[in-house]
């Protein structure tokens, strides 16, 4: 059996390189091949493209990149041709995905999207590509999973495989202590794992720790960086307004800082389900571009941004969305917050109780038998 997985950023990377491991168990001899990163590497996977080389953000950059994204997918094309994978999955990114999956088609092979594009929060109408180039697709979340169906879509819950991740990952509680250890309240900063969110978001989320610590010079702020790459960056902005911030710099220490934090500025992504976890009160930020940002007001169909404001339908998280700055609006919340911890601790156990209604470990071991089970019919059928 050989499966292709096609991810295009690093939590992709993760969910793939989780993903690959559950296959294995079921099928030690699987041939496994795709697009990653470092993680699917390690489980033996030879990427055709690094995500290195993939990830970008908003439609302009794709635009900019489009020779470069045409000739990654050539690469799809022809090892589609000279391989022909049993099935082809697909892992979040839809922009790339999309192609991939019309190549998969020109040769027959079937697709399945696992942790699907967020069609039902913006930009809806794809649901028609959705329906034309997937076979069946794996939901993360139970309104996910029905919102599909209505569309005409063949999907099934999984749950999301995050949950996996969170369940089985290990925290340095030395690091804890140490980060916890100035006794003042620990503000943590988490500016994304993409080199554009870092970009648009730092020099916002930098701002309102200097009006936060203006206000409780007692705070200690902890930026936790994806890699070393993003720890330089961010070392390079601390001058000027910022040279005398208490800022403490960490690479691959994401989990440290979250788990020691008493609240977080962060860059929404699928790190919120994190904060979620650990109980963690937290604002979001996204910003971008005027174009990027208003393109994305104008196809959202959803009244938050943050996985767990979705899943409670309830604004949890503050969200703070735009291309001007938002240092003073993010610290006057942050501030808030400071000045009267019973929010916070009340917003902990909300979000704690969440936590334990919602996540479902697993998913990776249901997908992979959902994926060999479609080929095994494929089989049946052509046999």
């Amino acid at each position: 059996m050989h499966v292709f997985i096609s991810a295009g950023e690093p939590s992709g990377d993760l969910h793939g390189a989780n993903l690959a491991k559950a296959l294995k168990l079921l099928d030690p001899a699987i041939n496994l091949s795709g697009l990653g990163g470092d993680r699917m590497v390690a489980t033996g996977i030879e990427p055709l493209v690094h995500i290195r080389e993939l990830s970008v953000v908003g439609f302009l950059m794709v635009a900019q990149r489009f020779f470069d994204l045409t000739r990654y997918l050539d690469k799809v094309r022809r090892f589609f041709y000279k391989h022909r994978p049993d099935v082809v999955v697909l892992i979040d990114f839809p922009g790339f995905n999309w192609w991939v999956a019309a190549k998969a088609r020109e040769f027959g092979i079937p697709v399945v999207y696992f942790v699907p594009p967020q069609l039902w929060a913006w930009g809806s109408w794809r649901v028609a590509k959705m329906r034309r180039l997937v076979d069946r697709v794996l939901c993360n979340f139970p309104f996910e999973e029905a919102w599909y169906r209505q569309q005409g879509v063949d999907a099934i819950l999984i749950g999301h495989p995050y949950f996996d991740e969170l369940k089985s990952r290990q925290v340095d509680q030395d690091q804890v202590k140490t980060i916890q250890s100035n006794g003042g309240p620990v503000v943590g900063i988490l500016p994304g794992s993409r080199d554009q969110e870092l970009e648009y978001n730092l020099g916002s989320q930098l701002d309102a720790a200097r009006r936060i610590s203006s206000k409780f010079p007692s705070a200690q702020f902890h930026v936790a960086c994806f890699h070393a790459e993003h720890a330089a960056h961010v070392a390079e902005q601390l001058n000027g307004p910022f040279s005398t911030l208490p800022v403490t710099i960490h690479s691959g220490k994401t989990p440290e800082v979250i788990a020691a934090a008493d609240m977080t500025i962060c860059v929404s992504g699928s790190v919120s389900l994190e904060l979620l976890q650990a109980g963690v009160p937290s604002i979001m930020i996204y910003q971008g571009k005027w174009h990027m940002m208003l393109i994305a007001r104008t196809l959202m169909r959803c009244k938050f941004i943050s996985l767990p404001n979705l899943i409670a339908d309830e604004e949890l998280f503050p969200e703070f969305i735009g291309h001007t700055p938002l240092g003073e609006a993010l610290a006057n919340r942050a501030c808030q917050w400071l000045a009267h911890p019973d929010e916070m601790r009340v917003l902990r156990t909300k979000l704690i109780d969440l936590w334990n209604k919602t996540a479902r470990p697993g998913a990776c071991d249901r997908a992979a038998v959902e994926i060999v089970a479609m080929v095994g019919k494929k089989r049946q059928i052509k046999g």
